[in-house]
């Protein structure tokens, strides 16, 4: 609203005078800066480095150019000027403090920073382990920013975001000391950490966050997760809040099933998803989890049941499936259930997000309420048919 504005603003004194005086030219300037304060967040995600720095280069402009354009007309504008820019320049310094408050904690051997603790890779995508200088608040879905301070491919002069897929809690309390990033290898500088893992592991780290909205899915009776290839780093944090939450009966959720279709079932995952299903204090009919392995993707070396078979056990609550799920059977069969609303989430591949999303739509039930998650991929996946376990 504020470029369509500037832009007719602009227009209309275009038309009102003669020639281009000096106070025009800065107004010019400022409306082009504005205009491509709106565009840089078409770039965001393709190329973020070039987004931060061209929004912080454009931000100067417009606000000189706006300086420049408003210095000989009336009192008023220039005090307005003023003031917004002042309100500007007090929350800058407020998050300036907050980060160092939060990344900053001095104690016998003088300031701590957060730093790398290990670095893991599972099929490209690098899980970074970072422990934190001073406990944090964690809500499921929050994210932070992150600047590795070394000079190894540049990094301490770019801030990346990523969502926090896993915590460890201090013993006893809320907070967190210890929390995991997973890292989607694009071009730049996550790529270099892809390939060059080792060189940043015990690097001093400056974060900002965590940010996050929640989805209030605690308010929902039952709860079905849907995600593809690592769209289950998203949905993880999730389903930790809410069985965390259940625990002492803070949430309405009395059921939550998660579909993970998946190539390969790496380690870090196990063993996160098992922390979860070790809990003695877990209610038994809580959580219920399958995994979908596509036929075709079994390895060569399979042993012979699991041929025969496109269901397999793994405990009470764990199924593997080798075959792509039936979106429109989970759904209906949760639906099934006398609870009062139903929340469906979904991250993952192009093609099961329109699926989910038509399954929802196709159900008219006015207690089902569809969740994108902002974590997608855009991979489309080729597998035909499906079965629900």
């Amino acid at each position: 609203m504020a470029t369509v504005q500037g832009a007719l603003h602009t227009f209309l004194h275009l038309r009102m005078v003669d020639g281009l005086d000096e106070a025009t030219v800065f107004q010019i300037t400022a409306s082009s800066s504005l205009l491509a304060l709106s565009l840089s967040v078409l770039m965001k995600r393709r190329v973020h480095e070039f987004f931060l720095y061209s929004h912080r280069a454009a931000t100067v402009v417009l606000i000189i150019g706006l300086w420049e354009h408003v210095r000989t007309m009336a009192t008023l504008s220039r005090v307005l000027l003023i003031g917004a820019f002042g309100t500007f320049l007090l929350s800058t310094i407020f998050q300036n403090a907050r980060q160092i408050y939060k990344n900053c904690a001095w104690g016998t051997r003088g300031v701590r920073l957060a730093h790398i603790s290990q670095i893991r890779t599972y099929d490209d995508s690098p899980i970074v382990e970072l422990k934190l200088s001073r406990p944090w608040k964690i809500q499921p879905g929050d994210y932070i920013y992150l600047c590795v301070l070394t000079p190894k491919c540049y990094s301490f002069l770019q801030r990346h975001p990523f969502i926090i897929t896993w915590w460890e809690d201090v013993h006893g309390t809320d907070k967190t000391q210890i929390i995991y990033v997973m890292l989607d290898p694009q071009r730049g500088w996550t790529k270099s950490v892809t390939k060059h893992a080792s060189l940043f592991e015990n690097k001093m780290a400056w974060l900002d966050g965590p940010f996050g909205q929640s989805n209030c899915l605690e308010q929902h009776g039952t709860v079905v997760l849907f995600a593809s290839g690592n769209g289950i780093f998203a949905q993880l944090p999730l389903m930790k809040g809410l069985v965390v939450g259940s625990r002492s009966a803070a949430v309405k959720t009395r059921r939550i099933k998660l579909i993970w279709q998946t190539d390969k079932y790496h380690a870090q995952l196990q063993e996160w998803i098992q922390s979860v299903l070790d809990d003695e204090r877990l209610d038994k009919e809580l959580l219920d989890i399958s995994i979908h392995k596509p036929a075709n993707s079994l390895e060569s070396g399979a042993i012979d049941h699991l041929r025969t078979s496109k269901i397999h056990s793994m405990g009470r609550r764990v199924r593997i499936i080798d075959d792509v799920p039936d979106v429109a059977e989970y759904i209906q069969r949760e639906l099934k259930e006398p609870r009062e609303s139903v929340a469906v989430t979904v991250s993952g591949h192009q093609q099961l997000r329109h699926e989910v999303r038509r399954q929802v739509l196709l159900t008219k039930c006015y207690n089902v309420r569809f969740y994108e998650l902002e974590y997608q991929r855009g991979y489309v996946d080729g597998h035909k048919g499906g079965m629900a376990a």
